[in-house]
């Protein structure tokens, strides 16, 4: 066996014996703990349509989707997005991601994500502009970064941007082997963290504690946590008993 061999086997088995721990060791309720919990399950449950009806034209599973971005609407705030989207939407236009990086919208997506999908290399240009349904040629990177702002304030469009980190995701990271609860920690700490994140810190930047919904200033929780909780008890449709 080749030294990158070994070392590609041994962080597999390290995901392995860490992603189960967090899996079945969850001792916490998310929903008794998030004010808004209930006001995000029931936006999913209101736009179930037309977000299932883009998943499955991309061919990607919908109840992972959602689920990876649930944590988002936690803490969102329509009141309070306008007034930032206000205050740095032209910073961003001009200057780019380096001066003003913010997140937008119901799924908290910010520029730069955006950006990291459209230069990504995993899928063709033709099939990556088609499912960010963006064009291919700007006259001047300013054109390019008010397309994305713009995308970013509407539901649908923002979408797309998940459905094509998915789909990036599946070609970028070795993931194929994992089972369902896997896939969730996984793919939820990557679209928190960063497609510039790398396979082997996914493990334990998944366990980390940073994620709260802003009203909440000292206790924080893990994004995947959250994100794994959901999936168990109100999308993958099997039951569980609460550890």
């Amino acid at each position: 066996m080749s030294r990158s061999s070994f070392i590609r086997h041994l962080f597999l088995l390290v995901l392995l014996l860490t992603i189960p721990n967090q899996i079945f060791g969850q001792s916490t309720d998310y929903s008794k703990i998030f004010n808004r919990w209930d006001e995000a399950v029931e936006w999913f449950n209101e736009n179930k349509s037309w977000m299932k009806e883009l998943c499955d034209e991309y061919d990607v599973d919908y109840e992972m989707a959602t689920t990876i971005v649930f944590p988002e609407l936690l803490r969102y705030s329509r009141y309070r997005n306008v007034l930032e989207t206000l205050a740095n939407k032209a910073l961003y236009i001009q200057f780019g991601s380096e001066y003003s990086d913010f997140s937008v919208g119901v799924f908290q997506i910010k520029p730069s994500f955006v950006e990291d999908l459209i230069f990504s290399n995993e899928l063709s240009k033709g099939k990556l502009y088609n499912i960010l349904n963006i064009k291919e040629d700007y006259d001047d990177d300013s054109e390019l970064r008010e397309e994305i702002v713009n995308a970013l304030q509407s539901e649908k469009s923002a979408f797309r941007f998940v459905i094509a980190f998915m789909k990036i995701c599946e070609k970028r990271y070795k993931i194929d082997n994992f089972d369902e609860y896997e896939k969730v920690v996984f793919m939820s700490t990557v679209y928190n963290a960063g497609l510039k994140t790398k396979q082997e810190d996914v493990s334990e930047i998944s366990t980390e504690k940073h994620f709260n919904d802003r009203l909440i200033s000292d206790k924080y929780y893990s994004y995947s946590d959250i994100a794994l909780w959901y999936y168990r008890f109100y999308r993958s449709g099997k039951k569980f008993i609460i550890v």
